[in-house]
């Protein structure tokens, strides 16, 4: 399309055109308009401050993922972590016994130090990793009647499980307790990728309750944590009724769901509740980057994305946004490796900024999602897509991932 169709380069961003880009998403048309403000390459100005990790980026340069544990060498944890914003202070694991908090804050303000969570120290598990997309899979069916929805049902062994669904805000969230204890609470995302997008473009930062970062508040989506407020009490309610107060919890989310995993992992860890394993795929930013950091602080986030998933790149970082966790980075298939990424490091997800319009386009022309990479998570050592079209196909077999994108 044109690039002036909206007039001024920067006018579509305006609240007052945000309908039309809205429907213009929604029908994957003119995201090259949007394609083109992504594609600029980002100024040492516009990128988030984050900490490095004192090594760097870490590409995985053997793609033979027979050692399904999935530990990374080089993430390594100190016996001692120092968030007071030191140079090169940026180990992966967070061990809040020996971290110092300071509580210099006013009453209203949250100290960490008081929290009852301990931030676990753990590196990234593709073994992991494919059972919990499994299970947010599951979150796409429809009938969960006896724990019975085909493949993405049958990988986890679950005795009991609640099923929160809010219409009015769309949120699905699958709370349960396997058989051997552990509990776990699973996010659905969107049914549209385009939809997705057009949502985030639309949403503005407010500050979040009783949450803050050397003394600056931190900034979330008004939007998100509007609708995680509305499912806050369902989830605690749920985690009770099936005995899991005391029990670990694993918590997964993909797509928007992705980004209610996050605020539901910040919010249950300040609350004490024993998480195991937090991870998401291609969930979009979900605040500013003292949140990103707050989080960083009380628990490890495992944040799964792909090259051709244009949602991980949204909210825009020009608009204050900043991703958090520590970004596990696929360039297609499973198969093809992935490398550990921190902050909004540009060798990762943020390299694509240029292919966004276009795999928006490809999200919203293919009804079947088989092209879109945002349903393709965990490809070729998972079977199915993360859509309503893997539930109940207890028959699938995993195939090999055709290079559409990028061979």
């Amino acid at each position: 399309l044109p690039r002036n169709l909206f007039g001024r380069r920067h006018d579509f961003l305006l609240p007052s055109k945000m309908a039309c880009v809205r429907h213009l998403l929604a029908l994957s048309l003119g995201v090259a308009a949007l394609g083109e403000e992504l594609a600029t390459p980002l100024s040492a100005a516009s990128k988030t401050a984050m900490p490095d990790s004192p090594e760097g980026p870490i590409p995985q340069s053997n793609p033979n993922f027979s050692q399904q544990n999935g530990s990374l060498e080089a993430l390594k944890f100190g016996e001692k972590s120092n968030f007071s914003q030191q140079k090169g202070a940026s180990e992966v694991g967070i061990s809040q016994e020996n971290s110092n908090f300071s509580s210099n804050f006013s009453e209203q303000k949250l100290s960490l130090a008081s929290t009852r969570s301990s931030a676990r120290s753990y590196s990234y598990s593709q073994t992991d990793a494919v059972e919990l997309a499994y299970l947010v899979t599951a979150t796409y069916c429809r009938n969960l009647a006896g724990w019975n929805c085909g493949v993405a049902c049958s990988e986890n062994s679950v005795a009991d499980f609640v099923d929160y669904e809010d219409d009015s805000t769309g949120i699905r969230a699958i709370v349960g307790r396997r058989e051997d204890d552990t509990c776990f609470m699973a996010f659905r995302g969107t049914q549209s990728t385009a939809g997705v997008v057009a949502d985030v473009l639309s949403i503005f930062l407010v500050p979040k309750a009783n949450c803050w970062n050397e003394g600056r508040p931190c900034m979330v989506s008004g939007s998100f944590q509007s609708q995680y407020n509305t499912a806050a009490p369902h989830l605690r309610e749920a985690l009770s009724n099936l005995s899991c107060d005391g029990q670990e919890i694993d918590i997964v989310g993909h797509s928007l769901g992705g980004a209610m995993a996050t605020l539901a992992a910040w919010d249950f860890a300040v609350s004490g509740y024993n998480l195991r394993h937090v991870y998401t795929f291609g969930a979009p930013r979900q605040g500013n980057s003292d949140f990103a950091e707050a989080v960083r602080q009380v628990v490890t986030i495992m944040r799964v994305t792909r090259a051709d998933d244009p949602v991980v790149l949204v909210p825009w970082l020009k608009d204050g946004y900043a991703h958090t966790g520590v970004e596990v980075y696929y360039v297609g298939a499973v198969s093809r490796g992935y490398r550990i990424c921190y902050g909004e490091d540009d060798t990762c997800s943020v390299s694509n900024s240029g292919n966004f319009a276009w795999n928006v386009l490809a999200c919203g022309i293919d009804s079947s999602r088989s092209l879109c990479g945002h349903a393709k998570y965990m490809n070729d050592a998972k079977v199915g897509l993360m859509t309503s079209g893997s539930c109940a196909n207890q028959n699938l077999a995993a195939s090999a991932e055709p290079d559409v994108f990028f061979p």
